[in-house]
């Protein structure tokens, strides 16, 4: 007997675990980027080793963040938004550590 396509009425519609890893890994990559930078301004536009470390952990996170949060939004039957904000967090921290780094080379 063949197996209809529609929704899966078993599961509860609800945000699958790979997207609310997906959406607190961008939250947490955000902030702690957000934080050095903030510090960086507070202490005269210095940036020490800590603060490299930091962005550097941050974008090796946001990547996974980003592979996770694609590979979510391949699941039926689950709610895309939070892999949909996932991708859009990690995407911004991923581009943004790319920027930061190309500036400080250039410069």
């Amino acid at each position: 007997m063949r197996r209809r396509r529609g929704r899966l009425f078993s599961l509860r519609y609800q945000p699958s675990a790979k997207a609310r890893l997906s959406f607190l890994l961008g939250l947490i990559c955000a902030a702690s980027v957000g934080l050095v930078i903030y510090r960086t301004y507070k202490s005269q536009d210095t940036a020490g080793m800590r603060a490299v470390a930091v962005v550097l952990v941050s974008l090796i996170f946001s990547m996974t963040g980003l592979i996770v949060g694609i590979l979510s939004c391949t699941e039926p039957d689950t709610r895309r938004i939070l892999s949909v904000l996932g991708i859009l967090l990690n995407g911004a921290v991923v581009a943004f550590c790319f920027a930061a780094m190309y500036i400080g080379v250039v410069m």
